[in-house]
């Protein structure tokens, strides 16, 4: 199966690529974080030998989130999309300024609409499953 997985490059999204990695699928996957992400996919390459693609994408902008669904079609249309880019922004929406709550909502909520939005006709063709997760990282 191919795979589509985003926030890859460690934690929650990182097991979800390890455990499709290790029962033989293909995997595209993204972080905004290059050096993480490829470090990810050598260990995933290496331990696991199968075909997997990273590059790093900062999914809270639209044209990136599309771009990266588009790249990842050149790999074959996906049975399974994983959205699990994230982000967390501490405090309460009165404290907060408005830039980090539209970061927060570009992440975890925009990336995965644009993202599927992207994909969503080749996999509708293909009847392929779509999951949304919402797992944001504490950095």
């Amino acid at each position: 199966m191919n795979v589509v997985i985003t926030g890859a490059s460690r934690g929650i999204g990182f097991a979800i690529a390890e455990e499709f990695a290790k029962n033989g699928h293909h995997l595209c996957i993204t972080s905004h974080n290059p050096v993480k992400l490829y470090k990810a996919m050598e260990f995933l390459q290496t331990h696991y030998g199968h075909e997997i693609h990273a590059k790093a994408f900062d999914l809270s902008v639209k044209e990136n989130a599309v771009k990266f669904g588009n790249w990842c079609l050149n790999y074959g249309t996906p049975d399974i999309v994983i959205n699990n880019a994230g982000v967390f922004k501490e405090g309460s929406i009165a404290e907060g300024n408005e830039g980090s709550m539209e970061e927060l909502m570009n992440t975890n909520f925009y990336s995965a609409l644009y993202l599927t939005k992207t994909l969503l006709p080749s996999m509708i063709e293909k009847r392929a499953d779509i999951f949304l997760t919402s797992a944001p990282s504490h950095h």
